[in-house]
């Protein structure tokens, strides 16, 4: 007999935070479509997720530094289960503020490459509260050296410096 796969239930709101984040990746990449099956759009789901849980918008989820950005598991098997559910990432309603889908949008118009060092800076500034401005810098590079311009851009933001 063959074993019926079990849906696993998605954490409440779950959709809604997924569903903001595709909102604010469309919104800044307006020439291409979100592809929900793509490394690229889902990695900047993830990221895009993560930035909105910093900025207080929930579900919470727990992530931890991986090699593009934060990640969570969690937030991951979220995903693929409205994925494969045929959940219609683009055209599902948020219950994120506006505001915070527009900051998370111009943050991702800045490209992958920045989304992503910001996300990772983040982590580690949490990780490494107490580093003066230099040590900062020198520990991220020393993580992620292939995005000096980047972080050397989120470094003049307020909170970084």
């Amino acid at each position: 007999m063959w074993a019926k796969e079990e849906q696993r239930m998605t954490k409440p709101g779950a959709g809604s935070l997924i569903a903001a984040a595709v909102k604010a990746r469309n919104m800044a990449l307006t020439s291409k479509r979100f592809n929900a099956n793509g490394l690229k759009d889902r990695t900047m789901v993830q990221n895009g997720c993560f930035l909105l849980n910093h900025w207080g918008a929930g579900p919470g989820y727990d992530y931890r530094q991986y090699v593009r950005g934060p990640f969570s598991t969690e937030l991951y098997e979220d995903y693929e289960e409205l994925r494969k559910g045929r959940f219609p990432f683009n055209d599902h309603g948020t219950e994120v503020d506006d505001a915070l889908i527009r900051d998370l949008s111009e943050v991702m118009s800045k490209g992958a490459k920045y989304l992503e060092a910001y996300t990772a800076m983040i982590v580690a500034r949490k990780c490494n509260p107490n580093d003066d401005i230099d040590t900062f810098r020198r520990f991220v590079l020393s993580r992620v050296p292939e995005l000096r311009e980047e972080v050397e851009e989120v470094l003049k933001l307020p909170g970084f410096q």
